[in-house]
C-alpha cells in the first residue's frame, strides 16, 4: 500500500480559514474562485504543516506538488503589457476600440491591470504628481469595483524602485486576489 497524506490541520490568517482537510489516496485537486485562500492553504501545507500520513510514512517530497499554471505567467505578462502600452503610446480609447469581448472564443481583452495602467498613464501625460495621479486612478476604479463586488478593492501603492504604481486587488481588505 502506498503512503499518502491522510489529513492536514491548518490555521490561515488568524482563523479566517482553519480546520482539518482530509485527502484521498491518489491525486487531490484544490479549486475555487479567486480570494478563497487556495494559495494560502498550499503555502500553509508546504511551510508549517501538521500532517498525518497513511500507515505513518511520510510522502516523498517529489510527490507533493502545487501547480498554478496561470499565476506566474500573469505576473510576468503584467510588466510586459505595461511596457508595451507605454512604448506604443496607447490611449484608453484605442485599447477599448481595438478589442471586443467575445466570450465564445479565447480572444484576449483588456485586463483590469491593463486598463489601470492605460488610464493612469493618460492622466500623467499633462505632468503633475504621479503619486496623486495613481491615487486618482485607483479611486475611479474603486468606484466601479465597489458597485459590482462590494468586498473587493483595488490597492495602488507607489513603487519607488520602479518609479510606477504597483497594483493589487484585495478581498475583504486583506486577501490579495491575483
Amino acid at each position: 500500500m502506498s503512503s499518502y497524506i491522510e489529513s492536514a490541520t491548518f490555521d490561515i490568517q488568524n482563523g479566517a480559514l482553519s480546520g482539518t482537510m482530509t485527502f484521498r489516496n491518489g491525486l487531490n485537486l484544490l479549486s475555487g474562485e479567486n480570494g478563497t485562500f487556495k494559495t494560502k492553504l498550499l503555502q500553509a501545507l508546504r511551510d508549517n504543516p501538521t500532517l498525518e500520513f497513511h500507515e505513518g510514512q511520510a510522502v516523498p517530497a517529489d510527490r507533493f506538488q502545487a501547480i498554478s499554471p496561470k499565476r506566474n505567467a500573469q505576473r510576468r505578462a503584467a510588466q510586459q503589457i505595461f511596457d508595451e502600452l507605454r512604448r506604443n503610446n496607447t490611449k484608453i480609447e484605442a485599447l477599448l476600440n481595438a478589442r471586443t469581448i467575445d466570450d465564445t472564443t479565447f480572444e484576449a481583452y483588456p485586463s483590469l491591470g491593463e486598463l489601470f495602467y492605460v488610464v493612469y498613464d493618460d492622466l500623467c501625460r499633462d505632468g503633475g504628481d504621479q503619486v496623486e495621479k495613481m491615487k486618482e486612478t485607483a479611486e475611479a476604479f474603486n468606484g466601479v469595483i465597489k458597485r459590482i463586488f462590494e468586498h473587493y478593492e483595488l490597492q495602488a501603492l507607489w513603487d519607488a524602485n520602479r518609479g510606477e504604481p504597483a497594483i493589487s486587488l484585495l478581498k475583504h481588505g486583506v486577501t490579495e486576489v491575483p
